[in-house]
């Protein structure tokens, strides 16, 4: 299940009611544009008497910003970055990514952080993009259109301007 968010104060919300509960690991899964939380912890349960362990996942997406990246900093959760491709986030954060292939591939690759680290500041989630969670492909534009020179932004955008329809 994935917890999708509205708002960076939905969730930050959201965070506050899974940290209520201690021993999560907070995993700060980036394509460099957006962040995706995917917090862990072990769990376990009973078959025929005998103890199964697993891994409890809780996925948060949407525009997480300064709110939530706060409640982060301070939780005192152990933090792990991992960077993806941006099509490796979108199938997170749409549900698609399986619990192997998160636990498995994903987040066993994920290298541990600091609470000062960059990800978490308030002026990465401040830059524009970071307050609305975008798609890759939406990314991959907004990048481009940033690196063009002013004549070519100008052509750029008559361009897309043409092309929408109403």
């Amino acid at each position: 299940m994935v917890g999708s968010c509205n708002s960076d104060e939905d969730c930050a919300a959201h965070l506050d009611e899974l940290l209520a509960e201690t021993g999560w690991t907070i995993h700060l899964v980036t394509d460099d544009h957006r962040v995706t939380l995917v917090l862990t912890q072990p769990g376990q349960f009973d078959v025929k008497g005998r103890p199964v362990d697993y891994t409890i996942l809780e996925i948060l997406a949407g525009p997480i910003g300064q709110a939530t990246l706060a409640r982060v900093r301070e939780s005192g959760c152990a933090l792990r970055l991992a960077n993806v491709h941006h099509e490796i986030l979108d199938a997170i954060n749409s549900g698609q990514m399986g619990t192997y292939g998160l636990t498995g591939g994903i987040l066993a690759q994920a290298r541990e952080i600091g609470p000062g680290h960059p990800v978490l500041s308030h002026d990465r989630a401040a830059k524009p993009g970071h307050e609305y969670s975008v798609s890759g492909d939406e990314a991959e534009l907004i990048e481009a259109f940033r690196h063009l020179d002013t004549p070519r932004r100008r052509a750029a955008l008559a361009a897309v301007k043409a092309m929408k329809t109403d």
